[in-house]
């Protein structure tokens, strides 16, 4: 489910949304897959940030562990370099001297929000690499 916000047909998730078919899934030994699509107050279909998302549903169900996968490896500095750890507030300063933009600006806030709201290994990495996913190399943020 979803509220409409900003800009059209695109919404974020809602703070009671229902998470118990997910929680049922994993209970069960799945991976549930979930399209990042919301339902507005008339009925329209809204696009959720997927890393929003992924952040609302990981806290939202108590995850321990939220890995964000992007086309870069990690979170890059202003010379390119991966910063391989990254406190909320620093995240905050690369947001704004636009040294983050664009797709890693909503990634940031995803990460920063899970850590907020108590996952406690968020990760932003490499999703064109299996190994970045597995061995989780990136940028880890830190609260």
């Amino acid at each position: 489910a979803g509220a409409q916000v900003d800009l059209g047909q695109v919404g974020e998730p809602r703070p009671d949304a229902d998470l118990g078919l997910i929680r049922h899934l994993l209970a069960g030994g799945f991976v549930p897959v979930v399209a990042s699509l919301g339902i507005g107050g008339s009925g329209e279909i809204l696009n959720v940030n997927a890393d929003t998302l992924a952040a609302h549903v990981a806290a939202g169900i108590a995850a321990g562990q939220l890995l964000l996968a992007g086309g870069t490896e990690g979170v890059l500095d202003a010379e390119g370099r991966t910063i391989r750890e990254l406190t909320s507030s620093a995240a905050g300063s690369l947001m704004r001297d636009g040294t983050a933009s664009a797709g890693m600006i909503a990634k940031l806030r995803a990460a920063t929000s899970a850590r907020a709201r108590g996952v406690s290994d968020v990760w932003i990495v490499d999703g064109r690499s299996a190994a970045a996913l597995h061995d989780r190399c990136g940028t880890r943020v830190l609260a």
